[in-house]
């Protein structure tokens, strides 16, 4: 039996806690390994994972939630145990303090055992105006792993091998669609609020009222706000849920390059002509819709496909 003990730390207080409770699984007659978590590739040689981050404004450490990102598929085959480490009383041994923000979703996905939150520290060397002093408790720490440890023991080795983990073709192509979300988002919101705040068009936009002759409209003002709201918004929305790996992210990029190429037509018919642009934005539209719908595929059959199972040029 072999459990990994990851950690995302920043001044080192959360690495001594992993540490003790790396101490507790070693004692227990397990072999353990603790390792920060932005060194981990895969999975594969541990039978169980702890993971733990350190709080700072009540978020999670960047490293610990990237970590249960990038590695969700395979610690959904296998039992976790996840803690963090940040309050600065002692107000983790009085009570019990549940996961902050979306961790405790991110535990629901990969059904982790249970949590803890441990004290944190506060050094010399971190400048703030709080008072010097240390709130974690290793006695602690070190019961807590033993306790895990017992729990791997029944629950025995692994013995099937893990799922792959997100391939480089899924995440390749979910920063693409990424960057084209992000680029149509911020180019729509510039175009929208200048049409908002030029509804007349006029010279600097290079837009004469004669453009809108047979549309329903008399300025620029709603089509401004539609392509600033519908169109930049829904965008910058998918953008942002595809780079932080949201759940659905794919769908919505898709929506959204949907909703741009709808936007186009629209106009090309309304106006009754075609510009460069609008074959730009078109190409854009389709390549959003493409590569997110390319990262969904890939991810639905990485889900799909049986442990263990190779796939060509993965």
């Amino acid at each position: 039996m072999r459990v990994l003990v990851a950690y995302g730390s920043k001044k080192g207080g959360t690495k001594g806690l992993a540490e003790a409770i790396g101490e507790g699984i070693e004692e227990s007659g397990v072999t353990v390994d603790v390792m920060p978590a932005d060194r981990i590739d895969g999975l594969d040689q541990w039978d169980a994972v702890v993971v733990g981050g350190a709080l700072y404004a009540w978020m999670w450490h960047r490293d610990a939630r990237r970590f249960l990102k990038h590695h969700r598929r395979q610690l959904r085959e296998m039992p976790v145990w996840v803690f963090s480490s940040g309050p600065l009383d002692e107000s983790a041994e009085e009570r019990e303090i549940p996961p902050v923000g979306r961790l405790g979703s991110w535990m629901n996905k990969i059904e982790a055992k249970a949590h803890r939150t441990f004290g944190g520290r506060i050094t010399a060397e971190q400048r703030n105006e709080l008072p010097e002093g240390d709130w974690r408790n290793m006695d602690d720490a070190r019961q807590w792993g033993r306790e895990i440890a017992k729990a791997v023991r029944e629950v025995g080795p692994r013995t099937e091998p893990l799922p792959e983990q997100e391939s480089r073709r899924e995440r390749r192509l979910r920063n693409v669609a990424a960057a084209l979300c992000m680029f149509t988002g911020l180019t729509a919101l510039f175009g929208g609020g200048a049409l908002i705040l030029s509804p007349t068009g006029g010279a600097s936009l290079g837009l004469p009222m004669s453009l809108l002759e047979g549309t329903p409209f008399n300025t620029y003002l709603i089509p401004g706000f539609l392509l600033f709201f519908v169109v930049g918004v829904s965008n910058l929305f998918a953008g942002v849920r595809l780079i932080r790996r949201l759940t659905s992210a794919d769908m919505y990029a898709v929506a959204a390059g949907g909703i741009l190429a709808i936007w186009l037509v629209t106009q090309m018919v309304m106006l009754n002509t075609v510009a460069f642009l609008h074959v730009l934005y078109m190409v854009v539209a389709v390549a959003t819709m493409g590569t997110a719908f390319g990262a969904w595929w890939q991810r639905h059959r990485g889900e799909e496909r049986q442990p263990g199972e190779l796939v060509q040029g993965e």
